[in-house]
């Protein structure tokens, strides 16, 4: 073991939030609820519609309510996703049909979503994965050919440049505690269609509101996990862990 280093650090900190102390303490300083019932529905680039909601995976499935989907219906979504988003399409009744990706943009090629979609095809989910935000003009093209509605799912791609495809009928966004500028939870779904964005904001208006002590707790595990993320206070825990364990 390195001379300089006498003991193991065992606890190796992977990800920093990405969320300012001011910003813990001014969340701490209002109820949540209150804020989202204040503003359910914000204002958007392009005259789109946005609608707050619990998680970008609450938003998706407020999304496929809304649009009633027959049960026998299918979806086309890229090959790479989080299980969550899978379930929830099952969930609905709907038959998954994966696209592999392209390995230059980690979107599926437009011509192999073409080749997927259906007489049954009631929409196509594509997933920016991994912060980027490609051009989808393509795989919107095939589906307005198509008649086949268009969902980003943009949960790792926000920031201060992108807010969405222009060409995506609805953008998913997700600011859960491990996305870009973080909100500890929270999504955003962001619909082209105000028709479809009212009857989304019906479906999010009959859930029950979580408690407030619900975001109160969240804060409170988050500014420890902000904490102890810090990777000069592990090193000093790791230390004193060592040290304390070496006496006799």
């Amino acid at each position: 073991m390195d001379a300089e280093f006498p003991f193991r650090l065992r606890l190796h900190p992977r990800h920093l939030i990405d969320i300012g102390w001011s910003d813990l303490l001014a969340a701490a300083r209002f109820p949540a609820h209150d804020l989202v019932e204040a503003s359910p529905t914000l204002a958007w680039s392009s005259g789109r519609t946005a609608l707050l909601c619990l998680s970008e995976r609450t938003g998706f499935d407020a999304l496929l309510q809304a649009l009633d989907l027959p049960p026998d219906g299918e979806i086309v979504m890229s090959a790479v996703n989080v299980s969550g988003m899978a379930e929830i399409a099952r969930a609905h009744g709907l038959t998954i049909r994966p696209v592999d990706l392209s390995l230059a943009t980690l979107t599926p090629p437009a011509e192999l979503v073409a080749e997927a979609i259906t007489s049954r095809t009631a929409l196509v989910l594509i997933a920016q994965l991994y912060g980027a935000a490609h051009d989808l003009s393509d795989i919107a093209e095939a589906c307005r050919e198509r008649g086949v509605l268009l969902v980003e799912d943009a949960a790792q791609a926000w920031s201060d440049e992108f807010r969405g495809s222009p060409e995506a009928d609805v953008s998913l966004f997700s600011f859960g505690p491990i996305k870009t500028s973080t909100a500890l939870g929270g999504g955003v779904v962001v619909a082209a269609d105000r028709g479809l964005a009212v009857r989304v904001a019906d479906v999010l208006a009959s859930h029950r509101p979580l408690p407030d002590r619900w975001f109160r707790s969240r804060l409170m595990k988050y500014a420890a996990f902000k904490a102890a993320g810090d990777p000069h206070r592990v090193f000093r825990f790791g230390a004193g862990a060592s040290r304390h364990r070496a006496r006799p």
